[in-house]
C-alpha cells in the first residue's frame, strides 16, 4: 500500500493581479498520488500552478511543504518538487543533445548524471539511450515530451507539477504519456499535479480532481465519484455536454466569460440558479466530497 504522507498542503491560498484572482484555495497532495486540475481555458490552472511554484512569494495563504529538500549550486536549499510549464517540451535547447541538458539541469541541484538509473528510466519509458543523444528537433513530438519528462524524474522529486502536458500530442502519444505518468506515482512513489480543460485526459490519469473556475476550486473529488455523478452543475456542463461542431451546446462551453461578482462564479449559466447563490458560497462537504455549491448545503 502507497504511503499516504500528505507532501504538499495549501490552505487558503489567494493571489490577484489585474482583471483576475485566485481565490481561497485549498490543495492536499498525498505521497504517491496523481491530482487533476480541470477547468476551461481562463480559469487560473496556470496561475495557481505558478503561485505553488513561486512558494507564495506573490499572494497570501499557508503553504506547507513536508516533501523534502534539495541545495543547488547556490547553497540554497528548496523544496524538492519540479515544475514543468505547458511549453517545456518546445523550449528544449537545439544547440545541446538531449543527455547534456539533462545533466545540466541535474548539476543545477549539485546532483551527478546517474547512467544506470538513466537506463533504468529510459526502458520504463520504453526507450534506449540513442533518443536522448538526439537534439531536440530531432525528435518527434512525442520524444520531447518523453525527454521532458525523463529530466524531471531524474531529479528525483516528490512532486512533478505539469501544465497542460498532452496538448500537443495525438491520442495515441497522450495515452502513452499518460500511462507512464501513472507507472511513475504507482513504483516510483513520486506525487504529479497535472492541469488541463480535457476531462478524457484528467480523468484518466487521475486518482483526484479538483473542478476550477474563475479562480476558485468548484468541486473536489475522487475521479471514481466524480464518473458517478458530478455535484456541481459546471462539473456536469465540462463532463457531459461536451462540444463539438454538430451541437448547439458549444456556445455554453467555450464562451463562459463572465464570473458571478461576488457569489458562485457559474450563476450566469446555471440552470438551477438561486438568490442566494449571488452571495458568497463555501465548500460544503458531501460524503468524502467537497463543493461549492448552495445545492449541496446541509
Amino acid at each position: 500500500m502507497q504511503n499516504e504522507n500528505i507532501i504538499l498542503d495549501a490552505r487558503h491560498l489567494n493571489f490577484s493581479y489585474p482583471d483576475f484572482s485566485l481565490r481561497d484555495i485549498n490543495i492536499s497532495v498525498h505521497e504517491g498520488r496523481i491530482y487533476g486540475i480541470l477547468g476551461i481555458t481562463g480559469c487560473g490552472k496556470t496561475t495557481l500552478l505558478n503561485v505553488l511554484n513561486a512558494g507564495l512569494k506573490h499572494g497570501n495563504g499557508e503553504l506547507t511543504w513536508n516533501g523534502g529538500y534539495y541545495i543547488d549550486v547556490l547553497n540554497r536549499r528548496r523544496p524538492n518538487f519540479v515544475y514543468v510549464p505547458q511549453s517545456a517540451a518546445d523550449s528544449l535547447d537545439t544547440i545541446s543533445n538531449v543527455i547534456d541538458q539533462i545533466g545540466k539541469v541535474l548539476k543545477q541541484r549539485n546532483m551527478a548524471l546517474d547512467h544506470d538509473l538513466l537506463n533504468q528510466y529510459l526502458n520504463m519509458l520504453g526507450k534506449d539511450i540513442t533518443m536522448i543523444k538526439k537534439k531536440p528537433q530531432f525528435l518527434s513530438q512525442g520524444e520531447r515530451h518523453l525527454s521532458v519528462l525523463l529530466m524531471a524524474i531524474m531529479m528525483h522529486p516528490s512532486l512533478i507539477m505539469m501544465d497542460e502536458p498532452t496538448t500537443s500530442l495525438d491520442s495515441v502519444e497522450t495515452l502513452e504519456f499518460l500511462d507512464i505518468v501513472k507507472r511513475m506515482a504507482h513504483d516510483y512513489h513520486i506525487s504529479f499535479i497535472i492541469s488541463g480543460t480535457s476531462p478524457e485526459v484528467i480523468t484518466y490519469v487521475s486518482d483526484f480532481i479538483y473542478v476550477m473556475m474563475c479562480g476558485m476550486i468548484l468541486e473536489y473529488s475522487s475521479t471514481d465519484d466524480l464518473a458517478r455523478g458530478p455535484l456541481h452543475p459546471y462539473t456536469e456542463m465540462i463532463l457531459r455536454r461536451r462540444p463539438s461542431l454538430n451541437t448547439k451546446n458549444l456556445t455554453p462551453f467555450r464562451f463562459i466569460s463572465e464570473c458571478g461578482d461576488g457569489g458562485c462564479p457559474f450563476l450566469n449559466y446555471c440552470p438551477h440558479v438561486r438568490d442566494e447563490c449571488r452571495s458568497p458560497v463555501d465548500m460544503f462537504q458531501y460524503q468524502s466530497r467537497s463543493v461549492r455549491c448552495v445545492i449541496w448545503k446541509r
